[in-house]
């Protein structure tokens, strides 16, 4: 694919914020915020024509002494035709309410102390899809065989948020800063499938096995951790008329101990083949944990009224 870093590219998305004060002297408010970062979906597509050699490699451990690395041939020159599909996918979402408080405020600033309810929800996927046709001479001429490994995750935590903002404004300009902590509980799921179909003489079989999602990983996970979301902001607006700004801002958020699609796979790519299964239990299911990043610059306008 490139040898490169996948689903690192920047996407568009939205953040909508609204937000009112209450009481005599305007010192308890309310803001609702709604983000999404965005969809980020990959697909490539190679096939035999393109690329005469096409194979999947994995590191063989059918045979207990003898293990070594191996490959899935999906096409070969005279031996068989075929295609390669890698398909991955990315969302990343929350929504947060939220009161303030007034703390300080003179002439210039206006500081405010937040604390609500933060959800945020990433969901990954990886889908490795091949599908084969046997060309070279023999008894096994014409089969066809469909591989799929499919890796899903969804992270999904809900918590509380406690946090500090601080608006200053000077003439047209205005500087808002804003520091929060989310703390609370972090659902992460996993959902491993592989799937082998084999069609020869018009007729068709189908195991619920691929090549890195087999019977020794292919199961739901659930579990539930407890984490602590730092968030950071940035936001600097100039007052195009009275009530109405165009901001230009920084966010940055870090949500730990997420799930994603690609680190749930073996870590060394070890298969076992044996049917019924004897030996090691490779694929291995095991659970890896990542920092997730989220850094977005945001142009907008703040109407106030």
């Amino acid at each position: 694919l490139g040898q490169g870093t996948l689903q690192d590219d920047p996407t568009a998305g939205v953040r909508l914020t609204f937000g009112t004060w209450f009481g005599p002297q305007k010192c308890w408010g309310v803001m609702l915020r709604y983000w999404d970062a965005g969809d980020q979906d990959l697909n490539f597509n190679f096939n035999s024509t393109t690329h005469p050699i096409l194979a999947c490699p994995f590191f063989n451990t059918t045979t207990a002494g003898s293990e070594a690395q191996d490959t899935q041939l999906v096409s070969f020159p005279g031996e068989s035709d075929g295609s390669l599909t890698v398909t991955t996918s990315s969302s990343v979402s929350g929504i947060d309410l939220m009161l303030r408080r007034e703390i300080y405020a003179d002439r210039f600033n206006r500081m405010q102390w937040l604390w609500g309810y933060q959800n945020v929800q990433l969901d990954e996927g990886l889908s490795i899809m091949s599908n084969t046709t046997v060309t070279g001479a023999g008894p096994l001429q014409g089969t066809s065989l469909a591989v799929s490994d499919v890796f899903r995750t969804e992270n999904e935590f809900h918590g509380m948020s406690y946090g500090i903002m601080n608006t200053r404004r000077v003439a047209s300009l205005k500087i808002e800063t804003m520091f929060r902590l989310g703390a609370g509980n972090l659902q992460r799921r996993v959902n491993i499938a592989g799937s082998t179909t084999t069609t020869s003489g018009g007729v068709s079989n189908t195991e619920n096995q691929g090549l890195l999602a087999r019977n020794t990983n292919s199961q739901q996970f659930v579990d539930d951790t407890f984490i602590v979301i730092p968030e950071l902001a940035l936001n600097l607006g100039y007052q195009i008329r009275p009530g109405l700004d165009f901001t230009l801002g920084y966010n940055y958020m870090v949500i730990p101990k997420v799930a994603q699609a690609a680190q749930q796979l073996d870590n060394d790519l070890a298969v076992n083949l044996s049917d019924p299964l004897t030996g090691a239990l490779d694929p291995a299911l095991d659970f890896d944990e990542r920092k997730f990043w989220l850094h977005s610059l945001g142009f907008g306008l703040q109407l106030r009224y």
